[in-house]
């Protein structure tokens, strides 16, 4: 026989804070939040949800003692310019990424142009999230405005775990029409060269060769013949080692010579896009023409999952989207070589790298 206190019973923690969980039906639950980090507390409390759990359940209100008259948490009453800077401090203790807090970074402070600076945050509703998506529904573009929502949530989601506001507000996606990664075709990849400078050129072909994000060289060491990314620079939180050819070595350091940021990067490609009459494509393009060459090339998509560092193969999966023979047509030089493949089960082995097919 269980000696379990009744008074835990329903108790989970979530974030640092304890709430009980009431089981309306089986299809239906009910968090409430007990307003507390420390566990005799928290039973103390749950004994109160337990006496009251009947009327609970019918969804009538019955306030308990750490709340209110409505039934509400007594929350907090802080400014969102104030929990903002603190949730910034805590994300960036919890080892998030500097790139990942410069997104909620973002996101917070065209929030606080919407709602003000010293709108209380226990006071956030749909509502406002419905004003926020308004705001700016015509001046970006949906991944953007997308990308926002997303950190705003994971935001909300903090401070009701904080027990700042009493419950999240639904904030869904805005719908995007499916789109496939843009790439360089060998007449464009041409074209955009000889409208770059001689660095540029270098730089461009780099990148196409390895598939790297832009920032991933400016971050990256070598050693011996791979370029190295830490867990710290990199998108998934996980070290990314990269082989670099004698070539692209001397690339990799004429680029750490230079010190170029990534948006001159950036620009410059754009500018020779412009130049070649090239539209549609930025200097992400490279890694999408990278992925769907080395594909073509190997039609392997574990082995370029493993190139690309991705996390889930399902990530890579947009690049077997295209027609072969559309891709045969946009990169003449690789048609042997899908030829030879084609109908073999290839089976690559680690010690295989991109330079291996070069044409």
């Amino acid at each position: 026989m269980s000696n379990r206190n009744i008074n835990e019973k329903g108790l989970v923690k979530k974030r640092g804070r304890y709430y009980r969980r009431v089981y309306v039906n089986p299809n239906k639950t009910i968090s409430i939040s007990l307003d507390t980090d420390s566990r005799s507390i928290a039973i103390i409390r749950n004994a109160e949800v337990n006496m009251a759990e009947h009327i609970i359940k019918k969804g009538k209100g019955y306030p308990l003692s750490w709340q209110n008259d409505t039934g509400a948490i007594k929350l907090k009453h802080k400014t969102l310019a104030e929990i903002s800077k603190k949730y910034i401090l805590v994300r960036r203790q919890d080892g998030i990424r500097e790139g990942t807090l410069d997104i909620y970074k973002r996101a917070l402070r065209n929030l606080k142009l919407v709602l003000g600076e010293t709108y209380p945050v226990s006071m956030i509703n749909q509502d406002d999230i419905y004003k926020f998506r308004e705001a700016y529904s015509n001046g970006w573009s949906i991944s953007f405005l997308n990308i926002n929502l997303r950190a705003i949530k994971t935001f909300l989601r903090w401070c009701n775990d904080e027990g700042l506001i009493s419950s999240v507000p639904k904030i869904k996606q805005v719908r995007t029409p499916h789109t496939r990664p843009k790439y360089l075709t060998n007449e464009e990849y041409k074209m955009i060269l000889d409208c770059s400078p001689p660095h540029l050129k270098r730089v461009i072909h780099l990148y196409r060769e390895t598939g790297c994000r832009l920032s991933e060289p400016l971050n990256g060491i070598l050693e011996g013949d791979f370029l190295i990314i830490d867990a710290l620079h990199y998108k998934t939180n996980r070290e990314h080692e990269v082989h670099l050819t004698p070539e692209l070595q001397e690339i990799y350091f004429e680029i750490k010579s230079k010190n170029f940021y990534k948006d001159y990067y950036s620009k410059a490609f754009l500018k020779a896009c412009r130049k070649a009459g090239v539209t549609g494509k930025t200097f992400h393009s490279l890694r999408h023409t990278f992925a769907l060459r080395t594909y073509l090339k190997t039609e392997n998509i574990y082995y370029v999952k493993k190139l690309l560092g991705h996390s889930s193969v399902k990530t890579t999966e947009i690049y077997t989207e295209y027609n072969p023979r559309k891709l045969q047509q946009d990169f003449p030089d690789l048609v042997k070589s899908f030829t030879a493949t084609r109908g073999e089960n290839v089976q690559r082995s680690d010690s295989l790298y991109p330079h291996e097919y070069q044409s």
